[in-house]
């Protein structure tokens, strides 16, 4: 069992933007039983990234067990969406026949988003008197991927 073209070895899904309610984007990945046996086999996509594990954003399908014949072809549905940011992964997708794993082809992408974050969440303030002032420094940190607009609402 094999990617029936080489290039399909590593299958890039590129970069999507984070949105709700997007559709997946999808990649259609042909396999062929090159062997002169039929090969009965099942799917496997176990991510190792800690955002993919929950998140069901990188999907694969067909999911139930699947017969090539010798020669035989069969399309893999490669998807992904997701409604949070997910940095650069790299996943293998695996064939699980008679008890052994065998990587089929490897999956990569990202989720593009914003991501900001404060060093605090409160700023105290010692009393100050009339006509003084008082100040803090607040660090804002843009650990996105992409440029962030803000504005303070005094």
């Amino acid at each position: 069992m094999e990617v029936a073209d080489p290039r399909h070895k590593i299958v890039d899904l590129g970069a999507t933007e984070v949105a709700k309610n997007s559709p997946k984007k999808k990649k259609y990945i042909p396999i062929i039983n090159n062997s002169p046996a039929p090969v009965t086999f099942n799917l496997a996509l176990t991510p190792e990234t800690p955002a993919l594990q929950s998140t069901g954003a990188l999907t694969i399908s067909p999911t139930n067990t699947i017969t090539l014949e010798p020669g035989g072809t069969c399309k893999v549905e490669v998807a992904f969406a997701s409604n949070t940011r997910i940095p650069q992964f790299s996943e293998e997708v695996t064939m699980e026949f008679a008890g052994q794993y065998e990587t089929l082809f490897v999956v990569k992408g990202q989720c593009l988003g914003m991501e900001v974050s404060l060093d605090t969440t409160a700023i105290p303030f010692p009393t100050v008197v009339k006509g003084s002032s008082s100040s803090r420094k607040l660090i804002m940190s843009n650990t996105g991927d992409m440029t962030a607009k803000y504005a303070f609402q005094v």
